[in-house]
């Protein structure tokens, strides 16, 4: 779903060293759904008039429009769910500037335009999230650390590095403040900056937070064998890359086994 609350799950990692371009979800920094337009959900009434048919959709509000918008994405009908959100916000606009539904609109719009590839339009939605948190919530709340995750992952997607890099590094010092150095979301910060560094070629920035993740006890990281392995997988890839060839090996083969007494 496009409702935020927190940041997004995490995703498998690509062997950054062995594809430096690769453009997997990035950890907790891209939400991005994979349906296709199916034409199947039709929530507007298509009436006849002397111009035509036209879509008529009745004000019911802004929450009918996020439910309608939400089920559009659900049934995979990508254009129905822009013109759900559209209205959404069109109705939030009349709504005080911290109300939070208005936040909600704008980062739906960001995210769906993300989904569609439609760069520039979620780059707009996903500034206005961060200038609409920041006056809301204050520079160190975690609701304006996700909308910050989300501006980097849509410069991250269209390799544009060098702005994710500050971003990323700002959002885990927002969750750092709020959070102790095991919570998912620090993890999964510390994780993406540490994604960043390496896809850029930063390797002891990248290993030194590869290390810190790896070697922290007691998070949810930890309890997923396959997110953990894919971490592991990229600190071997590291490796490999500067030269280690032997420790790469030794990661690869005996992984977390390899870091329980560090």
């Amino acid at each position: 779903m496009f409702d935020t609350t927190s940041s997004t799950s995490w995703a498998a990692y690509s062997d950054a060293s062995a594809n430096p371009a690769a453009k997997e979800d990035f950890g907790r920094l891209v939400r991005r759904i994979m349906y296709s337009n199916s034409g199947q959900f039709a929530p507007l009434r298509e009436i006849d008039t002397d111009n035509g048919k036209v879509l008529v959709v009745h004000n019911r509000g802004w929450s009918h429009y996020r439910q309608m918008a939400m089920k559009a994405q659900e049934e995979g009908n990508l254009q129905q769910a822009e013109f759900m959100w559209l209205a959404s916000l069109s109705e939030a606009k009349s709504f005080h500037p911290h109300d939070p539904r208005l936040l909600v609109s704008v980062e739906n719009l960001s995210n769906l335009y993300v989904s569609l590839q439609r760069f520039d339009q979620a780059e707009t939605f996903a500034r206005q999230a961060v200038d609409i948190a920041s006056k809301a919530f204050g520079n160190d709340h975690p609701n304006l650390a996700r909308c910050l995750n989300n501006l980097a992952g849509i410069f991250y997607l269209q390799a544009r590095y060098e702005e994710a890099e500050p971003i990323s590094r700002r959002l885990l010092s927002i969750y750092e403040k709020n959070y102790p150095q095991d919570h998912c979301e620090v993890i999964a910060a510390t994780t993406n900056l540490a994604m960043l560094y390496h896809v850029q070629g930063k390797y002891q920035l990248a290993e030194r937070l590869y290390i810190r993740i790896i070697t922290t006890s007691g998070t949810e990281l930890r309890k997923n064998k396959s997110q953990f392995s894919s971490l592991l997988a990229n600190y071997a890839g590291l490796l490999q890359a500067t030269g280690r060839k032997s420790l790469a090996r030794e990661v690869r083969t005996r992984g977390s086994s390899l870091f329980q007494s560090i």
